[in-house]
């Protein structure tokens, strides 16, 4: 993934031009990462990546929404739609956290 930022040209040319795509990629990976690959502190980490993208763009509650509601409607794992309940209250205790920051 950290390749992808060097070598992408749109990534580089925003970036230099000051604009904050290269902030606002950087926080898009870690929300994708954390909610994905499950970490530890998933939680916590999903939420901290949440601040970060409203730090660095105020309308990317729509971006996050739709992540969520897609983890939602589309079953991973080997669980399928068992998975629903607690990916719910994960995703709105990551909001809690991101309205508290």
């Amino acid at each position: 993934m950290i390749g992808v930022y060097g070598v992408e040209s749109k990534i580089v040319d925003f970036t230099t031009n000051g604009m904050e795509t290269g902030i606002l990629l950087l926080f898009l990976a870690w929300m994708i990462d954390a909610c994905l690959t499950q970490p530890p502190r998933q939680t916590l980490q999903i939420g901290l990546a949440w601040v970060g993208l409203r730090w660095s763009r105020p309308d990317s509650f729509i971006s996050t929404g739709a992540f969520g509601l897609t983890l939602l409607l589309i079953p991973f794992g080997s669980e399928g739609w068992k998975n629903r309940p607690p990916c719910f209250r994960q995703l709105v205790m990551a909001g809690i956290i991101t309205t508290a920051l």
